[in-house]
């Protein structure tokens, strides 16, 4: 899900599923695939995309879904996560394979088009990608992948062993990822700290919903309430 307003936001999932809420109800949306969905982000109102398996993007002009081509010259399993900075700077995550431990897919909008950067990774799928500005994102992943770009390159940065679900954070100072066995940690702004999240499910989203106040939740119906 992503939000433009309070009253202008966006869902999407299985089957090429798109809903827009209007402040009131939601309301569905032709997106043009039956591709599953599985993230979306936007710039404004009129410019939203959405990624998903085989490899689908899609790109909403304010008033339909267009299907935007990528550069992978092959077989793609698909999207998991797409963060931007502005409408011009955009980036999407996912797996180049089905295979266990199959490459990370990464590509790059620059307003024009999408392209495919180098990270110098080539094992375990991408998961979700975050940032703060055009020169702070991280990429995390399969065993306990951890990318981040500078404005020049991305180079690995050590975090954990466990898979890596998701990362979030509120400035370039404090961001935070959340995976497999209960794995929290915290980022500094110079290095990433394990704690204790006093569970071993499998964690998948971390929201922070104002300052010392966030939100996980994970496998099994998990629902933690972390203050810091």
């Amino acid at each position: 899900v992503w939000g433009n307003t309070d009253a202008d936001a966006w869902a999407v999932g299985d089957l090429g599923t798109t809903l827009r809420w209007n402040g009131t109800a939601w309301t569905s949306v032709d997106s043009g695939t039956d591709a599953d969905l599985r993230a979306v982000w936007g710039s404004d109102a009129d410019t939203v995309w959405a990624v998903g398996h085989d490899g689908v993007i899609l790109e909403w002009d304010g008033s339909a879904w267009a299907a935007s081509p990528n550069p992978f010259s092959h077989s793609l399993y698909g999207f998991h996560g797409i963060w931007g900075s502005s409408s011009n700077d955009i980036w999407a995550v996912g797996d180049e394979g089905v295979d266990l431990g199959s490459g990370g897919a990464l590509l790059h909008w620059n307003g024009i088009a999408w392209t495919q950067p180098s990270t110098g990774d080539t094992a375990g799928s991408n998961a979700a990608v975050w940032g703060s500005s055009s020169n702070d994102v991280w990429v995390v992943g399969d065993f306990g992948k951890t990318l981040y770009w500078g404005g020049d390159d991305w180079t690995p940065r050590t975090s954990s062993t466990n898979w890596i679900n998701d990362v979030w954070g509120t400035s370039s100072n404090e961001a935070w990822i959340v995976g497999g066995r209960g794995t929290l940690l915290r980022w500094n702004s110079i290095d990433w700290t394990v704690l204790d999240s006093g569970t071993q499910h499998e964690l998948h989203s971390f929201i922070a919903a104002g300052s010392g106040d966030a939100w996980i939740v994970g496998e099994d119906g998990t629902v933690l309430h972390h203050a810091y």
